[in-house]
């Protein structure tokens, strides 16, 4: 298994949903003034695979919505859920190799559910 690193690449196994205008501060992160979203899904993170969530810009999510098929199920209080993203658009993000710097992990001592990590796009 890799070393876990605070900060490493991110690939897209799977996206579930998309939250839009959250409140960084809540993760520690100062907005400057900035809008920022989160994706939720699975993600290959230290070549591990894992249960997250990824805050990123507004630039940041404009790129992967700009990722071909991508197909919306419902939006719902301000939460853009996803049916699918086709492997094309998938691959196409994940050739990026953009990083991220992990921030924190929820469910840590809970063994019923998966731990959900949460990370910035840098």
């Amino acid at each position: 298994m890799a070393d876990f690193k605070t900060q490493s690449s991110i690939s897209i196994i799977s996206l579930d949903e998309i939250e839009l205008n959250i409140n960084p501060e809540e993760n520690g992160i100062d907005s400057a003034g900035e809008i920022f979203h989160l994706i939720t899904g699975e993600f290959m993170y230290c070549d591990l695979a894992v249960d997250g969530k990824v805050i990123l810009s507004e630039t940041q999510l404009g790129e992967i919505l700009e990722l071909e098929n991508l197909s919306i199920h419902k939006i719902c209080n301000s939460v853009i859920y996803i049916h699918s993203l086709s492997n094309a658009s998938r691959t196409k993000f994940n050739k990026l190799k953009r990083q991220a710097e992990f921030l924190s992990i929820e469910n840590f001592d809970d063994d019923t559910e998966d731990d959900i990590l949460t990370f910035k796009l840098l």
